[in-house]
């Protein structure tokens, strides 16, 4: 998404469109496994409503189902992101 020209307000992008971002990672920056990003980011987009908004039909809050461990595996997978976007926004050079 932070190499696409206009920013969509869809919260995923398909494989493909993940296959040609990934294509234009320069070198000197693969190894901060930007593949394993696309998963995490797949990951959580699989629990985006439910975190927000639990499980509405059977009446149980996200408040029940998201604890301490989620909020800290989240946290440790949004930091990853960020620093591997910020390498690539800072060291990427032209796309």
């Amino acid at each position: 998404m932070l190499l696409q020209e206009k920013y969509s307000k869809k919260h995923g992008f398909s494989d493909e469109e993940f296959e040609a971002i990934l294509n234009k990672i320069p070198e000197n920056l693969k190894h901060l496994d930007y593949h394993k990003l696309y998963l995490y980011s797949k990951f959580w987009l699989s629990f985006y409503m439910v975190a927000k908004y639990g499980l509405e039909k059977i009446g149980v809050g996200p408040e029940k189902l998201f604890e301490k461990e989620e909020a800290e595996l989240a946290l440790k997978h949004a930091n990853k992101s960020y620093h591997a976007a910020s390498r690539l926004r800072n060291e990427g050079g032209n796309f």
